[in-house]
């Protein structure tokens, strides 16, 4: 169920604060192409059947239901959800621009379990949640204390699971995390944060980076998978224990993922020396927690120009993931064609293939490894 990274304008750089070729690796794997490999196998493909009335003009995250498939796309341009069936045609539209019921303010992602569609929405920090048809069901905000802190959403018996903060870096005046400061959050269904657990790696607290939103994924018997922006680690988490739910850590590096090389302070200009130095690294955009206990690291770069919002070409972006066993420390290193939208219920894959309105096509991938 899940997200792909947002453009980087001067309100989405205060949102982050808060919210292939072969080559080696540290072990001597080499990154293989998908072409090279059974591990991700491609079983099917939905072309997006475009027209002048119904159509797509940013997406931004993807969720899918199955039985029929439909994979529900936050359009963050159009501000609406698009809903896919499976010959590629846009079934219906949920939400259209607006501050009032049933309507939305740039969506970012969502989350749809069954009779429900939650939508979380830049512009005003809140999350609109629908029927699968499209009637509106209610609107929530966090509480005043609290920040979105990543795009991922679990709906779970009696409300949600995300990643929340309470820390604000224009209070403190550092990009620097409290050593206390939890990640991620259990909620009602009215959005009232019950509890708080998890904390951020030592690269946070150590120092000032930009970028500091969570990665996750949940399965159904509680098990959780928390991943960081810049750090290539996957913290996993038991829900159903009491106290302390935290397990263990694991490692998913790849060969290719560039770490950032220096700090990026809160204080640093909203200009060009900040974008090359965020060009400069890659950003974990996915972690993806399958069953016989697989994880996915799925890692992008991003340019300059996407940061800047100018001459962003997506086919200058590079997307690859580490695959592995939370039982094992063997990893296995991949390339991929786009970037990864979400997993349904059978723990496929659905890979963005081609972004190009009009040609959009998704990939849908079995995992086959170990």
């Amino acid at each position: 169920m899940r997200p792909i990274g947002c453009s980087l304008t001067v309100s989405l750089v205060m949102g982050i604060l808060l919210t292939t070729g072969c080559s080696s690796g540290p072990s001597g794997s080499e990154v293989t192409s998908l072409d090279e490999t059974a591990a991700l196998e491609q079983v099917d493909t939905v072309e997006i059947q475009e027209t002048d009335e119904r159509f797509i003009g940013e997406l931004a995250d993807a969720d899918i239901e199955l039985d029929p498939l439909r994979i529900y796309v936050a359009d963050r341009k159009m501000q609406r959800i698009a809903v896919i069936t499976a010959d590629g045609s846009i079934d219906h539209f949920i939400g259209e621009a607006g501050r009032g019921p049933g309507e939305l303010g740039r969506p970012i992602f969502l989350s749809v379990d069954e009779d429900r569609v939650v939508v979380a929405q830049r512009r005003w920090r809140g999350f609109s949640v629908f029927d699968t048809s499209g009637t509106p069901i209610d609107d929530h905000r966090l509480p005043g204390e609290h920040y979105v802190g990543g795009y991922d959403l679990f709906q779970i018996r009696d409300g949600y699971v995300m990643p929340v903060t309470s820390f604000s870096p224009q209070r403190m005046g550092s990009l620097r995390v409290p050593s206390g400061e939890n990640t991620v959050a259990t909620l009602n269904d009215t959005f009232e944060v019950e509890e708080t657990f998890g904390t951020f790696p030592s690269l946070y607290r150590d120092g000032e980076y930009y970028s500091q939103q969570r990665t996750m994924d949940l399965r159904a018997d509680s098990l959780a998978a928390v991943g960081y922006r810049l750090v290539p680690n996957v913290q996993l988490y038991d829900l159903t224990r009491q106290g302390d739910p935290h397990l263990q850590t694991l490692s998913f590096d790849h060969p290719d993922f560039r770490p950032p090389q220096e700090e990026t302070p809160l204080d640093i200009a909203i200009d060009d020396e900040l974008y090359e130095r965020l060009a400069n690294y890659d950003i974990v955009e996915e972690t993806m927690l399958l069953q016989d206990d697989i994880v996915v690291q799925v890692f992008a770069n991003h340019t300059k120009g996407y940061y800047k919002q100018t001459e962003f070409k997506p086919s200058e972006q590079e997307h690859f993931a580490t695959l592995g066993t939370i039982d094992s420390d063997e990893r296995l290193p991949l390339s991929l064609p786009g970037p990864v939208l979400a997993r349904d219920e059978k723990d496929r894959l659905y890979v963005e293939l081609n972004p190009t309105p009009d040609n959009r096509k998704i990939g849908i991938y079995e995992v086959n490894w170990p």
